[in-house]
């Protein structure tokens, strides 16, 4: 290997191996019904972008695109689980900071693109809370036309009817997956920024329960409203948030009693409040807009903070302590023992990503810091709390 090299591509034998376990785990797993394109005869190197639903999303990914291989852009905080970072390490995936310029992760991507190899990534680098698309960034747009290297789409429906972010037992229904040539080389000289991304945004977008409106399949599961609280915190009856509580297939509220039951196709039975929890979620978020708006936004929790050590590849307890969003401007993290501040401006800050139940984590100067909440239903709230301070900004701008 030369001195100079920062990647390679996917270690052959594994891919190669690894390809027929997958495919047949996928189609066991979640009944993937997939439409490939050729890769055998695409030459040169290219991007795949992805929508993101599950944490299935990868291989399907690498199943697309057989017999080529591909270098995914990961999450640096995963590269301190042990299993991941041996499998990052065949697989030669690329680290990167999630919403920072990280330039050594650009250095490695274009690198791929000089060995001609395939750079497979999901522009919005989260799972979706409930089952809608997000928006990518012009970063990602900007390193598209940098790269001047065709843009391939990876299509997935019903991957986060079959394993939502906040549950803990998973479905079995059916996934379906396609890919397409999304932008040719040449659009990528001719089109401006503003007009990519849309186009990309366009792509990105899904609703997984319109879709499911149209088809109708059943997603069969134990338990499949377990853990649901963890995203839906605020109860529609009496407006209490955090003592909304699951079992079976029933959300209940604790303090008055309302009850919502969950089927098999994903949508609440039927009831006064909601046809799903997508419609429960919108629901918060329009709460947490008039907060906002009004200047009654309070968010104030107790948490323990934790951040990757880079020379010991651990992740190490920074403190415990408070963390508090002060004036819908800033993040402000007060030690309990040594009185020290973390704070973080939310100027640039478009979103949380957060594990439903536990935490949320916020990047700074090259660094992650995950908070580990005393009450892990709250999390969410910091979440939809950040998205729609941003959102409010840009409204703002225009």
């Amino acid at each position: 290997m030369k001195k100079n090299q920062l990647i390679k591509l996917p270690n052959f034998l594994f891919w190669h191996l690894g390809y027929p376990f997958v495919k047949i785990f996928l189609k066991l797993k979640l009944n993937l019904k997939s439409e490939k394109l050729n890769f055998k005869e695409i030459k040169g190197p290219c991007v795949i972008l992805g929508k993101h639903q599950s944490i299935y999303d990868p291989l399907i990914m690498g199943i697309s695109s057989y017999p080529r291989r591909i270098n995914f852009i990961g999450g640096y905080t995963y590269f301190y689980n042990n299993f991941l970072s041996i499998l990052f390490k065949l697989l030669q995936v690329i680290p990167k900071f999630q919403y920072q310029n990280d330039i050594l992760a650009m250095r490695k991507i274009m690198e791929v693109k000089e060995k001609g190899g395939i750079i497979g990534l999901f522009p919005t680098g989260r799972l979706p809370s409930c089952g809608v698309g997000q928006q990518t960034t012009d970063s990602l747009t900007k390193l598209l036309i940098k790269m001047k290297i065709p843009v391939y789409f990876l299509n997935i429906e019903g991957a986060y009817l079959s394993s939502p972010k906040w549950a803990v037992n998973k479905r079995r229904g059916e996934v379906h997956s396609s890919v397409c040539l999304l932008i040719p080389e040449e659009k990528l000289v001719n089109e401006n920024l503003e007009a990519l991304t849309r186009l990309i945004d366009k792509k990105l977008y899904y609703n997984e329960y319109e879709w499911q409106k149209k088809n109708m399949i059943i997603y069969k599961g134990k338990n499949l409203a377990e853990k649901l609280e963890n995203i839906l915190y605020k109860c529609p009856s009496c407006g209490t948030e955090f003592m909304t509580k699951s079992y079976n297939n029933h959300i209940q509220c604790r303090k008055c009693r309302m009850d919502l039951t969950i089927d098999e196709y994903g949508f609440f039975k039927e009831n006064s409040f909601f046809d799903s929890p997508l419609d429960w979620y919108i629901y918060q978020e329009k709460m947490v807009n008039e907060e906002i708006r009004n200047n009654q936004i309070i968010l104030k929790s107790k948490a323990k903070v934790y951040s990757p050590n880079q020379k010991t590849k651990k992740i190490e307890l920074l403190g415990e302590g408070i963390v508090e969003l002060i004036k819908g401007k800033e993040i402000v993290f007060v030690d309990s023992y040594s009185k020290d501040k973390l704070i973080f401006d939310l100027k640039n800050v478009q979103s949380l990503p957060y594990r439903a139940g536990e935490n949320f984590e916020i990047s700074k100067n090259m660094g992650i810091y995950k908070f580990v909440l005393e009450n892990g239903q709250e999390s969410v709230k910091w979440s939809i709390v950040v998205e729609q301070i941003y959102k409010e900004k840009l409204k703002s701008l225009s």
